[in-house]
């Protein structure tokens, strides 16, 4: 933003006695500010390899839909991203101040800007504290065949195809996997806060009334990983985990990550309407650089 001042007939007082009685001044101040970046954050930086596509929807509009898909499906970080191969970002790409967007392979695409953060981001904070102490999982029933979906202690663990339903509420759980075809069913919106890790694999969905704001994971964790060919719908909060999001899998939503590497034929559908999420992290001000 650039802001000039000018005044026009400012009277002078010891040149008038040279005959010159008023004269113009004025001024410019341009300051330099970063627009919200709301999609895909690694805090410590993104790599995108392979096929990945990137693009946004609004869930409060309606599925989503290629047709009706929009740009911003932003890829942001607080340090450096590197864009490869054949993927295609609709949306803006964003490093992190005093960093820089590495783009190697000429069939990929990014249909915004890469302009670079204009001042550091700070990482939203994470705790499970108060999750351990007060949540909804005596609410918790057996899966869909039968089995105890816990294989020890708070370790949520799902396979062959089975599928567990939680009912809306905020749940604790040590760590979640889900393997062959497992799901989970949600029935309106649920918070679920993890101790440790998240390993989605295979095929199944997670979240299956396939709207994302109905689902928000937060973790403490090290590790996220979404391999296979998985559909997810909501929001993974995990600002201390290594993100890997591999496969064939499609993510409807939001992330934000320690670090975010999407990789394979990967599908990341921005949901726009995820306002609590990227207030998360909020825009650097403006700085005054001249």
């Amino acid at each position: 933003m650039r802001v000039v001042d000018l005044r026009i007939d400012v009277p002078l007082f010891f040149a008038a006695v040279m005959g010159k009685n008023t004269t113009r001044t004025g001024a410019v101040a341009v300051a330099l500010g970063s627009k919200p970046c709301k999609g895909i954050w690694g805090l410590n930086g993104v790599k995108v390899p392979g096929s990945v596509e990137v693009d946004s929807y609004n869930s409060e509009d309606g599925p989503y839909s290629v047709v009706t898909a929009g740009d911003d499906g932003d890829v942001c970080s607080g340090k450096d991203i590197v864009v490869s191969g054949k993927t295609i970002i609709n949306g803006d790409v964003m490093p992190g101040f005093g960093y820089a967007t590495t783009t190697n392979g000429g069939a990929l695409e990014i249909t915004g800007t890469t302009t670079v953060s204009n001042q550091g981001v700070t990482a939203p904070v994470v705790t499970v504290d108060e999750a351990m102490l007060s949540n909804d999982n005596d609410t918790i029933t057996l899966t869909d065949k039968g089995n105890d979906p816990f294989s020890s202690g708070l370790n949520m663990s799902l396979t062959a195809n089975d599928n567990l339903t939680l009912q809306p509420g905020l749940y604790y759980f040590e760590s979640m996997s889900f393997t062959s075809g497992a799901s989970l069913t949600i029935t309106g919106p649920t918070e679920i806060y993890l101790s440790g890790d998240l390993n989605v694999t295979g095929t199944g969905t997670i979240n299956t009334t396939l709207n994302p704001a109905d689902l928000t994971i937060y973790s403490t964790g090290s590790t996220v990983k979404m391999t296979g060919d998985v559909e997810f719908y909501g929001s993974i909060i995990a600002p201390y985990a290594e993100i890997e999001l591999a496969g064939t899998s499609s993510y409807y939503g939001a992330i934000i990550g320690g670090t975010v590497k999407i990789s394979g034929d990967f599908e990341f559908h921005v949901d726009e309407s995820l306002d609590d999420v990227f207030a998360l992290i909020k825009p650097p001000p403006p700085t005054l650089v001249q």
